[in-house]
């Protein structure tokens, strides 16, 4: 029983995939992290308005009874 070796170009080509596998992972990492960054920043955006909105009400509340 003679068993196949494989040749170098199936050596390679495996190499290729697997590397391409791996920069499609990290691709896809950095777009996660984009993603939870931006949300990040529209949490913060929402609730810096939303103290504002608060501040201003508060203010107009007191001005109200002064």
């Amino acid at each position: 029983d003679l068993v196949r070796s494989r040749g170098l170009g199936d050596v390679y080509k495996r190499q290729i995939l697997k590397n391409q596998a791996f920069h499609n992972l990290k691709i896809l990492i950095c777009m996660v992290m984009v993603m939870v960054m931006v949300m990040v920043m529209v949490m913060v955006m929402v609730m810096v308005m939303n103290n504002k909105d608060i501040k201003n009400q508060i203010q107009k509340n007191t001005n109200h009874y002064n």
